[in-house]
Parts: structure tokens; C-alpha cells; sequence
């Protein structure tokens, strides 16, 4: 069972988006799914990131032992000029300079392959409680 929620405000914290919807609605519908839904779908978590260096490794770190046991793949689209480096397969970074959070989001939802799409910002803490 899929619930979607039309949301007002703009993407800033983390939401499941359907990447069928993505492609025709964009960034205004939300999709809650079930727990159990998960273990049959890929999620492609992207976070655009910009010259955060210390929160943003936190923010990874917690991610990637948030998703341990999902089947998910970790998009960073770097918004700086600095290069990004995070040793993990699960995590591809991707350089977008100086064209803004909603372009990387945008960016990373074009090249991600999972089912679901989930946006995070690069300043969130993420447990496996609380990602889905």
C-alpha cells in the first residue's frame, strides 16, 4: 500500500518519492511505504552536499550503518568546486559546481537506479529507526 502527500513546502528534509512520479510530478509528491515494501525495492538515497566537510561525514557514516542490511545505493551530488572523497561502493559522488540544491537534487535523481528515491540534506543523522 503506497500513500502519497502533497507537500507545500519545498524538499528539505527526507521523503520518499517513486521515481514513476519523480519523472512526471517532480518534487511536490511524497510517498510513505510500508516497512515491509523495503525488502523488495532498491532505495537511492541523494544528498547534495556544499563545503560541509565535518557534518557531512557524519551524515554518511550514520547512513551507511543506517542501510547496512537495505539493498540501496548513496548519491552525492557535490555542489563545490572541493573535491568530495568517501571510500565506500555503496557511495558514488558525483560533482554538479555552483548550480544549487534543487539542480543536484534533480542531477542525482536522473543518474539514481533505485525503485524509491529518498533526499536527505547533508546535515542529517539517519538511524535505521528512523529512515524507514
Amino acid at each position: 500500500m503506497i500513500f502519497a502527500l502533497l507537500l507545500l513546502a519545498p524538499l528539505t528534509a527526507n521523503y520518499f518519492i517513486n521515481r514513476k512520479q519523480w519523472s512526471k510530478i517532480n518534487p511536490i509528491i511524497a510517498c510513505y511505504v510500508q516497512k515491509s515494501k523495503f525488502s523488495a525495492v532498491k532505495i537511492s538515497v541523494i544528498i547534495p552536499t556544499k563545503d560541509r566537510d565535518a557534518i557531512f561525514e557524519r551524515t554518511i557514516d550514520s547512513l551507511l550503518i543506517a542501510l547496512d542490511a537495505t539493498e540501496a545505493e548513496v548519491i552525492v551530488v557535490n555542489d563545490s568546486t572541493v573535491p568530495i572523497k568517501v571510500n565506500d561502493a555503496r557511495v558514488k559522488v558525483m560533482r554538479n559546481p555552483s548550480s544549487g540544491a534543487a539542480a543536484a537534487r534533480n542531477y542525482g535523481a536522473k543518474i539514481a537506479s533505485g525503485d524509491l528515491l529518498l533526499f536527505i540534506d547533508n546535515d542529517v543523522l539517519v538511524t535505521a529507526e528512523n529512515i524507514l
